[in-house]
């Protein structure tokens, strides 16, 4: 556990221990999985608010069709589910939105996510 601007953080935190973190009694986690396996599934479906982050790049567009296809079909965007996308371009984003039906949205560019910029502020209010 290391611990900037005054949040904690827990690298490569196995599913055996997030009850012990849970019973810091913070008002806040999030959880990174970083990849969605059988293993973190079920504990990445008891998290309150789920952020699916995916990439629209012609390289890993077809990565982010299959997740969805295998994992979330029929799991509609609405008040728990959140489906990001870190890069592609519009028409890809709207394409993608239309097949699944899905609400999506772009993540602005963080160069470095410890220093949170103005023009990011607007991004980061409508996720919360």
């Amino acid at each position: 556990m290391f611990t900037i601007y005054d949040v904690d953080y827990y690298p490569a935190v196995s599913i055996g221990e997030i009850p012990q973190i849970l019973n810091h009694g913070y008002c806040y986690l999030l959880y990174d999985f970083g990849v969605l396996t059988e293993t973190n599934y079920n504990e990445f479906l008891r998290c309150d608010q789920k952020i699916v982050i995916g990439s629209l790049a012609p390289w890993k567009e077809q990565l982010y069709h299959k997740f969805i296809q295998s994992t979330f079909i029929g799991q509609k965007s609405g008040e728990d589910f959140y489906y990001l996308v870190l890069f592609g371009e519009g028409n890809d984003m709207q394409a993608f939105r239309k097949k699944y039906h899905l609400s999506m949205a772009q993540i602005p560019f963080f160069k470095n996510p410890f220093h949170i910029e103005k023009e990011q502020f607007p991004f980061l209010q409508e996720l919360l």
